[in-house]
């Protein structure tokens, strides 16, 4: 390297350890791997991010605000609240297709924090729109469940896992309306 920068700032750091993501994934670089990129030390990126965990954070966030704004224009001018959910998921579901090591990103264990705060405001939106549907007090399970549905229904089709004849696509919009026809008529529901 001839010359190092020294006054690299978080955005440049942030903007290229994305690109490594995309195109390696979260396991495929170190700290040394982006300063090379920004043509600094991995002691100069030291100063900013401590280690790869911190640095893997606050790209998560980013990549959590870049959804959240996504999923809010996904359903400007829409008043239904079920299609606000129809186009939230399919928003969703683009998301994780289009960038899928930025999706596995957000769903890494070892990035969770307790305050959960950045997942929050991509959630709660979504919350309100389902007790509208559900009614409060399924608004929190009804949400749980297309929550696990989509992060399910993502990853299996970003790795491929869907091995049966038929389209995904299909089976993707017959789960969205099973979910939606279920979520009113669910609250009166009852078992032993």
């Amino acid at each position: 390297m001839d010359r190092f920068v020294t006054d690299i700032s978080d955005a440049e750091i942030l903007l290229v350890t994305r690109r490594l993501i995309r195109s390696r994934g979260v396991d495929g670089f170190d700290l040394d791997d982006v300063a090379i990129k920004v043509r600094t030390t991995e002691a100069i990126i030291e100063t900013h991010y401590t280690e790869k965990t911190s640095l893997l954070r606050a790209v998560k966030d980013g990549v959590l605000e870049d959804l959240r704004f996504a999923l809010q224009n996904s359903v400007i001018g829409v008043e239904e609240p079920a299609q606000k959910i129809y186009f939230i998921c399919k928003t969703y579901r683009s998301f994780a297709n289009k960038q899928p090591e930025l999706f596995r990103l957000m769903h890494r264990p070892e990035l969770k924090t307790e305050e959960f705060a950045e997942e929050k405001e991509v959630c709660d939106p979504v919350v309100q729109i389902i007790s509208q549907i559900a009614g409060d007090d399924h608004a929190v399970s009804a949400s749980r469940f297309l929550a696990s549905f989509m992060y399910g229904f993502c990853t299996m089709e970003i790795d491929g896992s869907f091995r049966l004849n038929g389209s995904v696509d299909e089976a993707f919009e017959y789960s969205l309306r099973s979910y939606m026809s279920g979520l009113e008529g669910a609250k009166n529901l009852t078992f032993l």
